[in-house]
């Protein structure tokens, strides 16, 4: 009656601690299977806790399964052991369920590293051992993320994390292709963006250019203006350095004017002086005075 009601079971065992089968939905009278050597009933018995197995092929049924076992326990002690044979194929049905990468794979893995179930070529790889740098990964870490190379030989980008309780191993792998992709469309917008800025620092680098070297044209002309006496033309430039120098020369101009025309108007005073002492001198020497 249970097993119709869970999608992917195939049979219910109970198995003695000795390991004889003592009841088996998918067995006749004549059939005794034993699983004395089975590591899930080992497992069980020795940890009196629940145990999943590796998985194994079942002539028989016909595919892959796997065992999901715990102990019966009356009065302290281990009478039985009760377990689920399950087909490979109903953990294949969750991982394409859990919105697969296009063209990235999902794969699980036994604890003996043995694949499980896979959303891709299930058919050719499961029972089979993964990648041989899968294999070396996941033998050196519990977690983690590398660069790889998939089943199908495509390069890929490849993550795992293995389940402390089961020892199981789930794996993803994407293509590198499209994991490279967005970044190097991100990088060609950078690179565009960066050509942008370069090319409008450069086009405002020429303008201010002309700006600033009209600005020193003009306080070069200014300042051989103010060198020779001439008058100070300035012409506005836009920037603020180079107008406070065109405004210095020019104030310097304006207070150099007016010192020479203090100047003069000391020299025409000195003369006009000069002269009437001349002409008292000339009017006493003929005694006019």
């Amino acid at each position: 009656r249970l097993v119709p009601t869970q999608p992917g079971w195939y049979a219910v065992l109970l198995v003695h601690p000795s390991g004889a089968v003592m009841a088996a939905t998918a067995l006749g009278p004549e059939d005794a299977p034993s699983f004395t050597t089975a590591s899930w009933v080992r497992s069980v018995l020795a940890s009196r806790r629940p145990a999943v197995s590796n998985l194994f092929q079942d002539a028989t049924a016909g595919g892959y399964f796997f065992v999901v076992a715990v102990p019966v326990i009356r009065a302290g002690e281990i009478r039985s052991v009760l377990a689920a044979q399950i087909r490979s194929t109903s953990l294949s049905d969750i991982l394409r369920r859990q919105s697969v990468p296009q063209n990235g794979v999902i794969a699980l893995l036994d604890g003996a590293s043995r694949i499980m179930a896979r959303t891709r070529g299930e058919p050719e790889f499961v029972g089979k051992p993964p990648s041989m740098d899968f294999q070396v990964a996941a033998a050196r870490m519990s977690e983690g993320s590398w660069r790889s190379t998939m089943l199908e030989g495509v390069s890929a980008y490849a993550s795992m994390s293995r389940s402390p309780i089961t020892g199981w191993v789930v794996g993803i792998g994407l293509p590198a292709a499209e994991m490279e992709r967005p970044i190097r469309r991100s990088m060609w917008a950078l690179g565009l963006a960066g050509l942008v800025i370069v090319a409008a620092g450069l086009a405002c680098a020429l303008v201010l250019s002309r700006f600033i070297v009209r600005a020193l044209s003009s306080a070069a002309i200014s300042a051989r203006a103010l060198a020779r006496g001439e008058p100070v033309v300035t012409a506005p430039s836009h920037i603020v350095e180079a107008d406070e120098l065109s405004t210095g020369l020019l104030e310097a101009a304006n207070i150099l004017d007016a010192r020479i025309r203090e100047r003069d108007q000391a020299l025409l005073a000195e003369y006009a002086a000069q002269r009437r002492v001349e002409t008292v001198a000339a009017e006493i020497g003929h005694g006019t005075v």
